[in-house]
């Protein structure tokens, strides 16, 4: 728009000092009319669908595609919850989701995400700066996504069959799971990795239902005593198949001597398999949490000192039997979950065996 403020600017300045001519007159009506056009055209191409950088979601890396500095996304949850065998069926405006991004050049690139959650309660997902050296070797610093498991990085409901995350990927792995640090991370070919350093978790907020989830810190004023280091390598080769390993270590405590070392150490495996319009996901994930006698005593419940679950999920895109040609998808799916965040718990201390839970969602 600068471009065509300038030549209106030239036009006003050409009639007050001097005759305009019906030649400039046109050649300036026609570089408008070009200009005008360019702009059609890169609105148009501005949006690049299914496209992801680095393993996040495609609405969160539309910055990295759009040929726009500024980039606009975003995505929305309405939902209806009926879940058998318990009470009180739900109906929640749950997210509202905007994601923006500007590229100050094609090395410099902030990208953050905006969630109005419950249509009452704001957070920001994550803001970040990525400083994109080369294809093998980048930097991303400030509120940062923990690059752990399936959903954490594509957590756009989208990506995901059910009305709700995994629920593995939300009492174990605590999605969605960021913290305020950095983190280096590349590929090379097929190979892809990330290293980093974050502020820990609190854990004066682990519980036994959900394990560490209510001690994540969000990034808002956290207390960053302890810092855990991330890392995270895979292979995403030939035929659809996409296998990682993720891995965390770090203090909780954050110097609360009553919890005392409060260390988690947390690492999964992973695997997805997507080939025309079939897709499966495997998961299997283990954490411990030392000390988990201090901490249970010090918040009032029975914290686990080991966790683990796994899931199974099958996915069939049906809707192109319907309509071949469609770009669209609808998907059938299944999915098999058994986690439990007792199963180990401190010899002093009772485990619950209801939360060995079994899962089945269709």
């Amino acid at each position: 728009m600068k471009r065509v403020f300038a030549l209106l600017f030239c036009f006003l300045g050409m009639n007050t000092f001097a005759q305009t001519t019906d030649e400039k007159l046109e050649a300036l009506i026609e570089e408008f009319a070009d200009l005008k056009a360019q702009l059609s055209v890169k609105e148009s191409e501005d949006v690049v669908l299914g496209q992801q950088h680095h393993g996040m979601g495609t609405s969160a890396s539309k910055v990295y595609f759009s040929k726009s500095a500024l980039s606009i996304g975003g995505y929305g949850e309405v939902i209806f919850e009926n879940i058998q065998g318990e009470t009180g069926d739900t109906a929640d405006a749950l997210r509202f989701v905007p994601y923006i991004g500007y590229r100050f050049s094609d090395k410099i690139i902030l990208n953050a995400e905006i969630e109005i959650e419950h249509a009452d309660e704001i957070f920001m997902e994550f803001a970040y700066v990525d400083f994109l050296l080369d294809e093998r070797l980048n930097i991303r610093t400030g509120l940062v996504l923990i690059p752990f498991g399936i959903t954490n990085l594509q957590h756009e409901p989208t990506l995901f069959p059910s009305v709700s995350r995994p629920e593995i990927e939300q009492n174990i792995i605590p999605t969605t799971w960021r913290e305020n640090g950095g983190h280096v991370y590349g590929k090379w070919s097929d190979i892809y990795y990330s290293l980093g350093l974050v502020n820990g978790f609190d854990a004066a907020s682990f519980s036994s239902s959900s394990w560490v989830r209510g001690g994540r810190q969000k990034g808002s004023q956290a207390k960053a005593d302890n810092w855990a280091s991330i890392a995270r390598i895979g292979w995403k080769g030939y035929l659809g198949l996409d296998i990682g390993f993720s891995g965390y270590s770090g203090r909780a405590s954050q110097d609360a001597v009553n919890v005392g070392d409060a260390r988690v150490n947390l690492w999964e495996g992973h695997a997805v398999y997507e080939t025309h319009n079939m897709k499966f996901k495997a998961l299997y994930v283990e954490g411990s949490l030392s000390d988990s006698a201090r901490v249970s005593a010090s918040n009032g419940n029975v914290v686990g000192s080991r966790v683990k679950g796994y899931y199974l999920e099958g996915q069939y895109n049906f809707l192109p039997l319907i309509t071949p040609e469609t770009k669209q998808s609808m998907h059938a799916f299944i999915r098999y979950s058994e986690y439990d965040t007792h199963d180990e718990v401190d010899p002093t201390l009772v485990r619950d065996q209801t939360l060995n839970r079994t899962r089945t969602t269709v």
